[in-house]
């Protein structure tokens, strides 16, 4: 007869404490995929690459700082390494060519005690793979170490005849031509730039590196391009001081148009530390501080690796997708705007009504010069017509008298509901043992809204570097060089007329406003301009400046580092300097 769920479960009861008299048992097999159904199973669609395979086995991947996964891994005579996840594998995880390869090396001592670690060095990230014995994993060294010499050493040769090949493709099967066409892709791409002195360019598959490809939904964005993830944060985790973002900022501002690669490598793994930031018990100066260089670093880190956008839509994707790990948890350039230094975004109501009164503006201006036409009416008659009939009917013209002399009333705005489904958000953990790190927020400082360097025409061309112990004196001297260089006033018998201001200020406007009255940044800029300027009045008009400028981006190389107009300040930094 059948049992209940009491019964199956003492069943279970019963045959484990038989099985802990037997004594202890082995601890299951890993990465080991030799004479296992289920591993065929796994990656029975992981045909890319097949045909032409060098070698393959089954690896430990570690994904990222508590995350160890079994994949296959795959190298074929195309010059290709891919690593391909389980049942999910109709294109790999991650694909690397290897003449792109820095180096691969073996890592001393065992890992949990049982594995093997080696690790494969590119200019992006530092894959570590486990493998289950210490044959197999200096096996693996061994092949991708003498594969990448023997294909560095074939120099530009062999890229000309993957070029020619690629151009003039041999007829393949069906079922090979994904493979292949995936592979000529990745040659026809425009190589990554190189930087000196040893002409090694960047991965020509750069989002793969920089995206999350863990399929972990570590973060609700899954197109971010996370620059700081190069190396993964092993050991005691012994948390970075507030001024670290100091010392990195300083690294940024003196590359030069082509760093070197060691130099840019040793960079980036430097700022893989921001993993380890924890803010208990940071004080607001260093909060503040910190935020606004690390703001400034990832802003000059993402135009050293991509370049600097371009259009308008290239810049919204630079900054909503640009991000660093601060702590556990990644942050980009717009959320940094917007969550921890609270930049205002402008309010498209208000654009929109601005609009609306300048189009009704218009219409009228267009109404006067129709009501000063002779009338027609007087003509038809003479001629016979019958204006009653004409009359007649409601649909006699568009946009008739019921259109034009009815009240509009505008429809209410009612907020939509919360949708169920995002009301708990769940977050992958990056460390184990560790919860998610909350993100500590300064408080709201209106100069720290108006000095941040976005890298456009309305932003100064110095970026500085904040201590926090003069934190208050560098914020007045360099919100007094930005009032100086984009607030223009117009004066009228003596009294401001007009003052124009950068673009930017609009949504800084536009909160102040709703907040106290439409001149309390008038009255807060006027802290900052000369004595002797008069101040502004209910009568005084602003204006701002065009949105393009807003919209032109800044070389890298024309941001340089700030310099103070305050002498204790400048001498400060010529000494650390």
């Amino acid at each position: 007869c059948t049992k209940g769920p009491a019964g199956l479960a003492q069943k279970v009861i019963s045959r484990g404490a038989k099985l802990r008299r037997r004594g202890p048992g082995l601890p299951p097999r890993f990465f080991v995929g030799q004479g296992v159904p289920m591993c065929g199973i796994a990656f029975v669609k992981a045909r890319e690459g097949r045909r032409e395979v060098l070698r393959e086995t089954l690896v430990g991947a570690l994904h990222y700082e508590g995350r160890l996964c079994e994949e296959l891994l795959r190298l074929s005579s195309d010059g290709l390494l891919r690593c391909f996840t389980p049942y999910d594998c109709v294109i790999p995880r991650l694909r690397l060519i290897i003449s792109e390869l820095l180096r691969v090396e073996r890592v001393e001592g065992l890992f949990l005690g049982r594995f093997h670690q080696w690790r494969v060095h590119t200019n992006l990230r530092v894959l570590v793979f486990c493998s289950a014995s210490a044959t197999d994993a200096d096996e693996w060294v061994e092949v991708l170490t003498n594969y990448n010499a023997e294909k560095n050493g074939e120099g530009a040769d062999a890229m000309d005849n993957s070029r020619k090949e690629a151009a003039a493709p041999a007829p393949a099967p069906q079922s090979q031509f994904k493979t292949q066409l995936s592979f000529q892709q990745l040659q026809l791409r425009r190589p990554g730039r190189p930087f000196q002195p040893e002409q090694i360019s960047l991965p020509r598959d750069m989002a793969t590196l920089l995206m999350d490809s863990t399929r972990a939904r570590r973060w609700r964005n899954n197109r971010r391009l996370v620059l700081n993830d190069r190396q993964l944060v092993e050991g005691d985790i012994t948390p970075a001081t507030p001024n670290f973002s100091e010392t990195m900022l300083e690294e940024v501002l003196a590359f030069g148009e082509e760093p070197a690669t060691k130099e840019l490598i040793a960079f980036m793994d430097s700022t893989c530390q921001l993993k380890t930031i924890r803010f208990n018990g940071w004080k607001q100066e260093e909060l503040l501080s910190f935020w606004l260089n690390v703001y400034h670093c990832l802003l000059l880190h993402g135009s050293l690796l991509l370049g600097t956008p371009k259009s308008k839509s290239e810049i919204r994707r630079f900054y909503s997708r640009v991000s660093y790990l601060v702590g556990t948890g990644p942050m980009s350039l717009t959320e940094i705007e917007r969550i921890v230094l609270h930049l205002p975004r402008s309010d498209p109501k208000a654009v929109q009504a601005r609009a609306r009164a300048r189009a009704s503006q218009i219409l009228g201006f267009c109404a006067c010069l129709r009501s000063s036409q002779p009338d027609e009416a007087d003509s038809d008659e003479e001629e016979g017509l019958d204006s009653d009939r004409k009359d007649a009917s409601p649909h006699g013209s568009r946009g008739g008298s019921l259109s034009r002399g009815g009240t509009c009333v505008p429809m209410p705005h009612i907020s939509l509901p919360t949708i169920p489904w995002n009301l708990v958000r769940t977050n992958a953990c990056l460390f184990l043992g560790e919860d998610l790190q909350p993100i500590e927020i300064p408080h709201e400082d209106l100069r720290a809204m108006l000095i941040v360097n976005r890298g456009n025409k309305c932003c100064l061309t110095g970026i500085p570097v904040f201590e926090a112990a003069q934190l208050n004196a560098a914020l007045n001297d360099i919100t007094k060089q930005f009032v100086q260089e984009f607030v223009k006033v117009q004066e009228s018998d003596g009294k401001p007329a007009e003052v124009t201001l950068p673009y930017s200020c609009l949504a800084l406007k536009q909160q102040m406003a709703r907040k106290s009255d439409a001149q309390a940044l008038l009255k807060f800029l006027w802290g900052f301009l000369p004595t002797e300027q008069a101040m502004p009045t209910i009568h005084t008009k602003i204006k701002f400046g065009s949105q393009l400028e807003a919209q032109e981006m800044r070389r890298r190389v024309d941001l340089k580092p700030a310099t103070y107009l305050d002498p204790d300040l400048a001498k400060h930094q010529i000494i650390k300097i």
